[in-house]
């Protein structure tokens, strides 16, 4: 759930989830020296978000190494987040072709660039490009540079669940 007094941040996220293992989503919107931690908003949407990632970007001989991934449910209070799942934010943001022109790493990127640096954005939720068909699914992208520690925005982390993928 997110809730937001505006625009942007300061937003409240509960029920988020994070699968651990590297961030799956993470390489379209960081580029090197940018670290970023993603959080799915469901454990359906951590699940599709990595299986895209592994069919992507890793080749397929490696399907039989898949180990469990363990979720886990987090809290967390960030000061400056865009929705990027709102239309009001697309629109004042001048962003042609959303949601789906960040399927394109290109425009990913240079929205997520535009946002942390010049906005000063702490994150910024995305809809789920494994999912598009349904804007229920959703990430949180936080960029970690931009936030005094982990440890002064998380109120709770807690394990939720597990899951494996398919090998095949």
């Amino acid at each position: 759930m997110v809730s937001s007094t505006g625009r942007f941040g300061p937003v409240t996220l509960s029920a988020a989830r994070y699968a651990s293992g590297r961030p799956f989503a993470r390489a379209a919107l960081e580029c090197p020296g940018e670290p970023t931690l993603l959080l799915a908003n469901s454990r359906e949407t951590a699940r599709a978000e990595l299986a895209a990632h592994f069919q992507r970007d890793r080749h397929p001989d490696l399907a039989p190494l898949l180990q469990e991934r363990r979720v886990y449910a987090i809290e967390l209070s960030l000061e400056r987040v865009f929705d990027l799942t709102d239309a009001a934010v697309i629109d004042g943001l001048a962003i042609p072709n959303a949601p789906g022109c960040f399927a394109d790493r290109a425009v990913a990127r240079a929205t997520a660039g535009f946002l942390r640096h010049v906005r000063g954005a702490h994150g910024i939720v995305v809809p789920s490009l494994a999912l598009p068909a349904n804007p229920a699914h959703w990430n949180l992208a936080v960029f970690l540079e931009r936030i005094p520690s982990l440890e002064a925005v998380v109120a709770k982390l807690v394990p939720a669940d597990t899951f494996q993928l398919d090998s095949g």
